[in-house]
């Protein structure tokens, strides 16, 4: 059997524990003719939700946006969780690859003969060769992953002092607040961040491909507004 140019070897071809492309056009054999569109950078809607929420001297505003029903390719993952690449650090996924034994231990070492034993039932054997690493990795949707998210954008609370007590130091208002930004977001996605923008060389063609951009830092803020 032939799969892109390979045989099914250990050495220098496709072998128990790689990863399964789909033929689409069911040829027998996966080549450049079973590549397709994948995936979807344009969300169906996106969304902000805010209010504030007043109790005598106490102020609370709250406000969440979010995004759904667009992808992300979480680029870095072909590069952080292929076990045969020395040039980067690595997820400690990549060390988590399938592990193969003999079906049977007094027969020969013959694809029929092998079966993944241990290791991440998400990630492909220890390849041997470029070929087969360059293989196991190629681009497909096994890195798109679902963008959608729901992030709490900001949390502000102030206490307003009473005029009572500001008056006495002669201060008409006294304000003590704390603001947080980016506070947590509820997502599927598992890279750092699925606001991912346009990150890949700037290109607007290439919106929704996170290519290890900075995550949105989260920011405490504290403060106190003196009106005198």
């Amino acid at each position: 059997a032939v799969m892109s140019g390979l045989t099914i070897d250990e050495q220098s071809g496709v072998w128990i524990g790689d990863y399964i492309y789909k033929d689409l056009n069911k040829d027998g054999v996966i080549d450049t003719k079973d590549i397709d569109f994948i995936g979807n950078p344009e969300p169906k809607f996106t969304y902000g939700i805010g209010n504030t929420f007043t109790y005598k001297g106490i102020d609370l505003s709250v406000f969440l946006t979010g995004s759904y029903g667009n992808d992300v390719v979480n680029y870095q993952r072909r590069w952080s969780e292929n076990p045969m690449n020395n040039s980067s650090n690595l997820y400690d996924k990549a060390i988590r690859y399938a592990r193969l034994g003999l079906i049977d231990p007094n027969g020969p070492n013959d694809y029929r003969n092998v079966q993944i034993v241990g290791g991440d039932a998400d990630m492909c054997r220890m390849p041997l060769s470029t070929a087969a690493s360059n293989y196991d990795f190629a681009f497909s949707d096994r890195y798109v992953e679902d963008g959608s998210y729901l992030r709490i954008q900001n949390i502000s609370l102030g206490y307003t002092f009473p005029r009572q007590w500001t008056n006495k130091i002669h201060i008409q208002t006294a304000k003590l607040y704390v603001n947080l930004q980016n506070v947590y977001t509820f997502t599927k996605y598992t890279g750092y961040d699925p606001e991912v923008g346009i990150s890949y060389s700037n290109g607007v063609q290439l919106n929704g491909i996170d290519y290890g951009r900075y995550p949105s830092p989260r920011v405490y803020t504290f403060g106190l507004n003196l009106t005198f």
